[in-house]
């Protein structure tokens, strides 16, 4: 995914970094292209991209599977209207955003014809307290607009509810988790404190696809050892 201006205030360390050290994208095992290279060098260039059509156009001409429109831009309804005629899915960001904004952006969307639509609740502080994530809000959320809801965690990456908050979310039938990474904690750039570093990152992504095995589905359908387990009992 790469949302239109979101690495703003990248350091050149980290994008040096990012372009030289890192081949693959981590744990997805997805080889880096020049066309990738060259976006992140673009944005070294111009020191960051900021939000606008422009910018979302040069994205798109990379062929940009999906687009994420930052809360930040929940009002700003011309990049609304390119993105949703891009044809491309598009994720919604809803923090700190009231119920009439969420819901304009989500109308323009669908005006043009764009049915694939995912919200992201997360809370605009960083690190954020454990008291004002309110994951209740997922629920609520998908409730409201019928539609597939994510998670962005912005907690404490230096502490272990990194890890078991995103899994609770998971629990609460998120769709998508947002976790931000880093090359080294230790070197407090931008957005280190929510963070997590590469090594824990790969830790986290093993857990989360074990663990979301366990997830399953609504049916009360018994199946396999359960049904043995009957037969022994019965």
């Amino acid at each position: 995914i790469i949302h239109p201006g979101y690495c703003k205030t990248a350091t050149t360390t980290l994008q040096n970094n990012l372009i030289e050290k890192h081949s693959q994208i981590l744990s997805l095992g997805r080889p880096w292209t020049d066309d990738t290279r060259n976006f992140v060098r673009e944005i070294k260039k111009h020191e960051g991209l900021d939000f606008n059509i422009e910018r979302a156009k040069f994205a798109n001409k990379l062929g940009t599977d999906i687009f994420k429109i930052h809360s930040s831009d929940i009002g700003n309804f011309s990049l609304i209207k390119y993105l949703a005629t891009t044809n491309k899915p598009i994720i919604l960001s809803c923090s700190g955003c009231k119920i009439n904004e969420i819901d304009d952006a989500i109308k323009i969307i669908k005006t043009f014809g764009i049915s694939q639509i995912i919200l992201m609740h997360g809370f605009q502080g960083f690190p954020t307290n454990i008291s004002d994530i309110n994951l209740s809000r997922i629920l609520t959320l998908q409730k409201r607009y019928d539609l597939p809801v994510g998670y962005s965690d912005h907690v404490d990456g230096g502490s272990d509810y990194a890890t078991y908050l995103p899994l609770v979310a998971l629990g609460m039938n998120a769709f998508i988790i947002e976790k931000h990474i880093t090359i080294n904690r230790d070197l407090k750039e931008e957005d280190y404190e929510s963070a997590i570093n590469p090594n824990e990152f790969k830790k986290f992504v093993k857990i989360f696809k074990k663990l979301s095995k366990g997830i399953g589905n609504s049916s009360l359908e018994l199946f396999g050892s359960e049904i043995e387990y009957r037969k022994r009992m019965k």
